[in-house]
């Protein structure tokens, strides 16, 4: 059974009723029957001790009848239920029933025999209650002198009373039923008052209770409860108004964290949608409401999720929307969906991605759609691919795009390369912004070349790199009749000059490798001239690329210091004797031999020869140096340095540096010279040969006759020491217009104050004959071929020896 608050006072006020009516009644009645038990105790102690001395003389005189007949009054009284005077020996003298007189108080009463053995010696008159089994009943026992003895000694009698209660208790019950009726009574009227006052202030205080919580519950925040701390109430009041405070502070806080959540829900990038199971939209941020064009909230709240899906997309979305309503509740993100649409208010599509979350709101599932506008990602895209695979001058694709079309169409047909020379003549004439123009009307002329399945791509500059299936022979017809055509610029017309090499190809062969193929033969195009049409011919592209290898391969060498001398000597005409030598530089490449004729001009092409000039200075001066410290007769070394570089402040001061780094004498060392035409700056190498002359080092031509020297080279230098080509040798000996040609020569030198050498000299006639015309050294097989450098150090060592 439920106990309202109202009936509080009613059940507190039964149960102080009940418990203080007992505890009264329990109090009263105890209290009650002591008062009457030492009442009649007091009494009846009175009225014996008035008899003591009437039975202490009959006691004294033996008088037995007196204490029969005063034994057999005291019998008749109604609170006497038995009388008994018995002797120390327990032997009984007078007896209300006489029958028991002369009897054994220990056949009659054990226990009283019990407990008068247990009293203490005891003294005439003295009187002791004795317990009994029943309540209703006291015993009363009092000491009394022996029969014939005046005074109590050790051995004394004594006269037993058992007194009946029964109707003092009646009497006594009587009274205390009637004080508890007269008290229930008081405590009814006291409790119907205070149960009257208690229910009053009770539904006082619980009125004020309640109408403060209506109050706050119907959004009163400032409502509190009066507190009277002279009240029960007080604590309750006072924790409802703290519990109201702490409500209204919770409420301050989440309206605030509601306000901020809102702001931040509103003021991210991303769109936030929230629908029912239904698909009705229950929430949506600013940022969503902007993204899908339209100007409110309540545009959209409650409307049905598909006015945001692309029509093509609704059937989809409500089978999805059915599918997840079925499956087990997922707190949190349930799916992302990339590459998606959305819908505008105008209709208009545009790219989203979208993160859908699950949660509850009550007891009612809520999908929230975080959605990512992804137009401007899609349009950057776009740019960036545009950048990244078209040309942004022509519109056309540059090289990447170009292979990405390829690749994706499997393509198998011809490349052509073109290159359109008149950039260059209109961007120096007419500047950068008129070159533009021209290549942009070369793109268009490109476009609208007469060849199948066309597609183009510019490279750099006026380069365009070009695909199509026609075969060689259209391409040969149809590419030179459209690019000789004439462009307007600038009310100005140019006629377009160009160069183009072609080859064919199919995926999936390399098109960096066929694009290189294709600027290797244009090399070959230029050098044929303007309008030069070449088709990739793979023997001399690879050669070229030959040729590529093996200067990577020798600048590595140059740097590895791998290439070494063979010495050749010179020879006195007349003596000859060993005169001086030229040191020749050779490469073993990976245990294969490359002649210098290979990879001298190689080295010249890839600009290799400073440093390869610089190794031979080197070389040079340590050897020079090697052979002093051995002690053997070293003669003067020549090397090849090429002209073009004897201008260059580097390589004389290389020169200088490793004569003075490695102390050889000046005189020992000689630069043979080759290649005049390359020389760009004569006075300065002019200049450079004198500083070298100055510092004892000689200069000698060499190769004098073939190629680039010349006689104004000769003239305009200052050479000492002049070297006849060997072909001059061989053909000279062959005829008089040789003998005479060869004479010239000798005479020439000997007019310029200079010493000559002739080489391959391989013949005893021609040393003969150069002896004899005034040639002072010889160089060639007959005497000697070039020695690897430990077979030169022992023909120096021979020559110490002599």
């Amino acid at each position: 059974m439920k106990l309202r608050f109202s009936q509080v006072p009613v059940v507190v006020t039964a149960i102080v009723l009940i418990l203080g009516s007992a505890l009264f009644y329990w109090l009263h009645a105890g209290h009650t029957r002591q008062h009457l038990q030492q009442q009649n105790h007091d009494t009846l102690t009175r009225y014996l001790l008035e008899q003591l001395p009437t039975l202490q003389d009959a006691m004294a005189q033996q008088n037995i009848a007196y204490l029969q007949n005063w034994v057999a009054l005291k019998a008749e009284r109604e609170d006497v239920e038995q009388v008994l005077v018995f002797s120390h020996e327990y032997q009984i003298i007078a007896a209300s029933q006489i029958a028991l007189e002369q009897e054994s108080l220990a056949q009659h009463n054990m226990t009283l025999m019990r407990q008068v053995q247990a009293l203490p010696a005891a003294r005439a008159g003295q009187i002791y209650l004795l317990e009994q089994n029943d309540p209703e009943h006291t015993g009363v026992l009092m000491a009394l002198p022996e029969i014939g003895s005046t005074e109590l000694s050790s051995r004394h009698a004594w006269l037993y009373l058992k007194i009946d209660l029964s109707s003092s208790y009646r009497l006594v019950n009587e009274i205390i039923i009637n004080d508890f009726v007269v008290y229930v009574l008081s405590m009814l009227l006291s409790a119907t008052a205070i149960f009257l006052l208690t229910r009053q202030s009770l539904h006082r205080r619980l009125h004020n209770l309640t109408a403060t919580l209506q109050q706050f519950a119907r959004g009163d925040g400032r409502a509190r409860a009066k507190v009277s701390y002279n009240s029960e109430f007080s604590a309750l009041e006072a924790l409802m108004n703290s519990t109201f405070d702490a409500l209204e502070q919770q409420k301050s806080i989440s309206e605030r964290e509601q306000i901020f959540t809102n702001q931040v829900v509103d003021s991210t990038t991303d769109g936030i949608v929230s629908i029912d199971g239904n698909g009705k939209i229950v929430m949506i941020n600013d940022r969503a409401v902007q993204m899908f064009g339209y100007q409110h909230k309540s545009d959209l709240l409650y409307q049905d999720m598909q006015i945001l899906v692309p029509p093509a997309f609704r059937t989809q979305h409500d089978g999805h929307l059915f599918e997840t309503n079925q499956q087990k509740y997922r707190h949190g993100v349930i799916n992302k969906l990339r590459h998606i649409e959305g819908l505008k208010r105008t209709g208009e599509t545009f790219p989203i991605e979208i993160t859908i979350a699950e949660n509850m709101r009550g007891q009612q599932r809520v999908y929230t759609a975080f959605v990512k506008d992804n137009s401007e990602q899609f349009a950057y895209r776009e740019s960036i691919e545009k950048l990244a695979f078209y040309d942004d001058l022509t519109g056309l694709f540059n090289l990447n795009g170009f292979k990405r079309h390829l690749e994706l169409r499997g393509f198998t047909g011809q490349l052509l390369l073109v290159n359109i020379d008149s950039i260059r003549t209109v961007n120096d004439s007419m500047g950068f912004a008129a070159g533009d123009e021209l290549i942009k009307a070369c793109a268009q002329l490109l476009r609208q070349l007469p060849l199948h399945d066309l597609h183009a791509c510019r490279l750099s500059g006026g380069e365009f790199l070009l695909s199509c299936i026609d075969n060689p022979l259209v391409i040969r017809q149809q590419l030179p009749a459209f690019l000789s055509q004439e462009v307007q610029l600038d009310r100005r017309r140019y006629q377009l000059s160009y160069c183009a090499s072609f080859v064919s190809f199919a995926v999936p062969e390399d098109l960096d490798e066929k694009h290189r193929q294709l600027e290797l033969a244009m090399r070959q195009a230029k050098q044929q001239g303007r309008a030069s049409l070449i088709e990739v011919n793979m023997a001399w592209t690879e050669q070229i690329q030959r040729n590529a290898l093996l200067s990577h391969q020798l600048e590595e060498a140059i740097r590895q210091n791998e290439l070494f001398f063979a010495f050749q000597p010179k020879f006195d005409a007349k003596t000859c004797h060993p005169a001086s030598a030229e040191a020749l530089i050779r490469w073993n490449n990976n245990g294969q031999w490359v002649s210098p004729a290979v990879f001298v001009p190689l080295a010249e092409q890839s600009h290799l020869m400073p440093a390869l000039d610089r190794l031979v200075i080197d070389r040079a001066c340590r050897t020079i140096r090697q052979w002093l410290d051995q002690g053997l007769t070293v003669l003067p070394l020549s090397i090849n340095l090429s002209a073009r570089y004897l201008c260059d402040e580097k390589t004389i001061a290389t020169i200088f540096e490793k004569v003075g780094e490695f102390d050889i004498p000046p005189s020992l060392l000689e630069v043979e010279i080759t290649e005049y035409s390359l020389i760009k700056e004569f006075e300065r190498t002019t200049t450079n040969m004198l500083r070298l002359q100055k510092a004892g080092i000689s200069i000698a031509v060499d190769d004098y006759g073939t190629g680039h020297s010349n006689l104004e080279a000769v003239l305009s230098l200052p050479v000492q020491h002049l070297k006849i080509d060997q072909s001059f040798i061989r053909v000279g000996m062959s005829s008089d217009k040789g003998r005479a040609i060869l004479e010239n020569i000798l005479q020439l030198a000997k007019s310029l104050q200079m010493t000559t050498t002739a080489e391959g000299v391989e013949t005893q006639e021609q040393l003969d004959y150069l002896a004899a015309a005034g040639c002072h050294y010889i160089q060639g097989y007959l005497l000697s071929k070039p020695l690897l450098q430990a077979d030169y150090e022992a023909l120096l060592a021979r020559l110490k020896a002599h």
